[in-house]
This record gives C-alpha cells, sequence and structure tokens, in this order.
C-alpha cells in the first residue's frame, strides 16, 4: 500500500489519519469557499472519519513542501461498467495559495497514477469547475480530457 512518496522537489504526499481531520477540514472549508460549495464542518468529519477508517474507500494524503503542509488530495474508489471496471476518482485536490505555481499539483497527479496503478486501476478520473481555467490546463497537460457531458447529482435522503 502507498502511504508516502517524497519527490525530488521535496514534495511529501503522506497519508493523513483520523487524527488531521481538523486539518483537513479547514483546507477543505477554504476550498468550498473559492468555489461557492456549501461546507458543513459536521458533514465534512463525518466523510473524513468514514474515509480514513477503511482503505476500501480510497484515501486522503497530506502534501508537504519543504516540510510545510502544502495542501491535500483525496482519491476515492469508483466502479464503472464504461470505463473498464475499477476507476480512481481525484475527490479533491487542494493546492494552498501560497504554494501554487510551484508544480505541487503536477506531483500530486502523478502520486494519483501512481497510486491508481498500484492499485490496479483502469482509469484515473477528476472533476473540475467550469470557472478553474487554471486547474483545467494542468489536468490537460496532464493527460486528461474532457467529456462532452455534465456531472449531475442528487442528494440522497
Amino acid at each position: 500500500m502507498l502511504t508516502k512518496l517524497e519527490t525530488e522537489q521535496k514534495i511529501e504526499f503522506i497519508k493523513a489519519s483520523i487524527a488531521e481531520i481538523p486539518l483537513l477540514s479547514k483546507m477543505i472549508e477554504k476550498l468550498y469557499i473559492s468555489e461557492n460549495t456549501v461546507y458543513s464542518e459536521v458533514d465534512v468529519n463525518n466523510a473524513l472519519t468514514e474515509l480514513l477508517r477503511s482503505d476500501s474507500y480510497g484515501g486522503a494524503w497530506l502534501i508537504h513542501s519543504q516540510g510545510v503542509i502544502a495542501g491535500y488530495m483525496i482519491i476515492g474508489n469508483a466502479f464503472s461498467v464504461e470505463f473498464g471496471g475499477k476507476t480512481a476518482f481525484i475527490d479533491e485536490l487542494y493546492v494552498i495559495d501560497s504554494n501554487r505555481g510551484k508544480g505541487i499539483g503536477r506531483k500530486a497527479l502523478e502520486f494519483a497514477e501512481v497510486y491508481a496503478g498500484a492499485k490496479g486501476f483502469k482509469y484515473l478520473r477528476l472533476e473540475v469547475e467550469l470557472s478553474n481555467t487554471t486547474a483545467q490546463k494542468i489536468y490537460r497537460a496532464n493527460g486528461f480530457k474532457e467529456h462532452e457531458r455534465y456531472i449531475m447529482t442528487k442528494k440522497l435522503k
């Protein structure tokens, strides 16, 4: 199981534990605010607790750059007949503002590919806000392609 990867740029991806939920939750709140997404601390903390209790759902990683927290990434496990079965999904990728433009997002995508490949996933997918053109450029440059469809969501009771 891949729990830590260090790159030549001193960027580390360290698998998060339940003890890091408060730190993750604060970064998630910042991401959600920047994307005009509703943030509920209780819901986020409950979801993180469930995610971090079992590798069967995927995992969360803290991204360290030069020994300092630079962001986080959450990868979920999914299944898609269209995409050949086991599919990894980058649910969230957040780089703290002061760390942007330093290649951390690109390294996070590389880490996600290594993780997904090691787990036997057929594809790696993600979603990005239509207004986030900077991230879209990074994703395209790293081999991601958009589909001619919308992701639609319905909350279940």
